[in-house]
């Protein structure tokens, strides 16, 4: 647009001088006009040379007319030159205008960018963190099942040792009934095999070593 611009102006300027120009040559013939029309006053109105004069005359009057019809060409050109250049400057102001509005949108536009981008980086950071605690949780978490799977297997076998304890704590019981019974028997004068008394302290070992006392 501003090319366009320059070029404008220079034929304005060529337009100019060449109305310069012919507003000097259009001079020139006026005041060539002014001296025939002199010498014609001061010449013999029967004369010959009048005839010459006036013809003269005549010459430059067309020639007179030719130039101003060819400065007023030139005065309107220059007219409309200059209007185009004037219509060219509002339309500069308005493109500047127009570009001006752009440049703040786009400002603002980069300042939004530049705010995202931060609150960007900081939820990458956020992410980031979730990520690894994520991670610390999870192998945590594995750690537990691990140790509860231990654990289950601790109370497995406990539970496994228990119940033989159990059996045997019902065996010793049973025993335990029988020899209560043979002593009940020798109380009423009936004696004990040595086999049966042998059976009667071991059973009641057993009882003292796993703190079994019955009343």
């Amino acid at each position: 647009m501003s090319t366009l611009l320059d070029k404008r102006e220079a034929t304005i300027n060529a337009i100019i001088n060449e109305k310069n120009a012919i507003a000097v040559e259009r001079d020139a013939l006026e005041q060539q006009v002014v001296n025939l029309k002199q010498r014609c006053h001061s010449l013999s109105p029967l004369g010959m040379e009048i005839r010459a004069e006036d013809q003269n005359a005549t010459e430059l009057m067309v020639r007179l007319c030719e130039k101003e019809d060819q400065l007023q060409q030139v005065t309107t050109e220059i007219a409309e030159k200059a209007q185009e250049i004037t219509n060219l400057h509002d339309v500069i102001r308005d493109l500047r205008d127009v570009i001006n509005e752009k440049n703040r949108i786009i400002d603002d536009l980069n300042r939004i960018t530049s705010e995202k981008e931060w609150n960007l980086g900081e939820h990458r950071q956020w992410l980031f963190d979730a990520n690894i605690s994520i991670k610390n949780l999870e192998a945590e978490l594995s750690n537990i099942r691990e140790e509860v799977n231990s654990n289950k297997m601790e109370l497995d076998r406990l539970n496994t040792e228990l119940d033989e304890k159990n059996g045997n704590i019902s065996q010793l019981h049973n025993k335990i009934a029988e020899l209560e019974s043979e002593a009940i028997n020798m109380q009423y004068g009936k004696e004990l095999s040595p086999n049966q008394v042998f059976n009667f302290w071991i059973c009641y070992s057993i009882c003292l070593k796993n703190d079994f006392f019955i009343l």
